[in-house]
């Protein structure tokens, strides 16, 4: 009976087996950990646990899921839901922005989408909600706007200054933002999804999704929050250090900015660990 149900639903165009497979942690030990992230608050014990999730297991569940995302014929909320169906209520999607740049901080926010929203869909004026890196300036202001200006979205901001990543390094210094923000949010939530990869040192059950931000809500909400915030703040280095030209570039790589910094050197926000800033070593023979 299962060999001839799945039979017929590939004759439909549906694949009953599992799409993905999440995976639930708890942050293991890190050696590092008192230094790299806040205290935890939680009961960290080794915990993973593997489950699948379904997608279009029936022709009403394809149909539930283009109603609710019409547009894009993904559901974006297909990892909030399945951990919704496990009892998994307050989920945070975690994303960072300014990993790259020459100069600035690294901003992670966090954000909890409201319960209904999962469950239901996206308000009509959320529509278009994508991650942060496919969206013109102008909609990602006008969906940062409309998050913040929403009473039930949970969000929380945190940023690592350059010295502090010269110091730790991005890498660490980008967990441990998104560490900040997460231990801001208020409640705390019960899993996390990550864009990209696990991040260890987390205090939260974790799921982490290569691309999250072009497939969770949530996490496209957060990349949002973060690349917003931190555009706004080049805006103000730009005033603080007009030669540098931080408005036009914030903070990468280009021609002009490599430029500027050929003619004046570093200013205080620039990262003393990246090249072309960080010291050559001299030769030993």
């Amino acid at each position: 009976m299962v060999a001839l149900r799945s039979a017929r639903l590939s004759e439909q165009g549906f694949d009953d087996r599992p799409k993905d497979r999440v995976t639930l942690s708890h942050p293991s030990s890190h050696p590092n950990a008192s230094t790299l992230s806040p205290p935890c608050c939680h009961d960290c014990r080794p915990l993973r646990t593997h489950f699948p999730v379904f997608i279009f297991a029936s022709v009403r569940h394809f149909r539930r899921m283009a109603r609710l995302d019409a547009h894009n014929r993904i559901d974006r909320f297909e990892f909030e839901r399945a951990l919704l169906r496990r009892g998994v209520k307050f989920v945070a999607g975690v994303d960072e922005a300014g990993r790259g740049p020459l100069a600035g901080p690294v901003v992670a926010a966090a954000v909890v989408l409201p319960l209904e929203w999962i469950q239901k869909g996206l308000p009509a004026e959320f529509d278009g909600l994508n991650d942060s890196k496919l969206l013109t300036a102008a909609k990602r202001e006008k969906f940062f706007a409309a998050f913040t200006a929403t009473d039930a979205i949970q969000f929380a901001i945190a940023r690592i200054d350059a010295e502090t990543i010269d110091t730790i390094n991005i890498l660490q210094a980008t967990h441990q933002a998104m560490s900040q923000a997460l231990a801001r949010l208020q409640p705390a939530p019960d899993h996390v999804l990550v864009d990209g990869l696990l991040v260890k040192s987390l205090c939260f059950p974790q799921t982490a999704l290569v691309k999250g931000d072009a497939r969770s809500f949530s996490i496209a909400a957060a990349s949002i929050l973060a690349k917003v915030t931190r555009d706004r703040l080049m805006l103000e280095y730009d005033r603080q250090f007009p030669a540098y030209g931080f408005a036009l570039h914030k903070g990468y790589g280009t021609a002009l900015h490599l430029a500027a910094l050929q003619q004046h050197g570093p200013c205080p926000i620039h990262r003393r660990s990246f090249a072309p800033l960080k010291p050559v070593a001299p030769e030993l023979f």
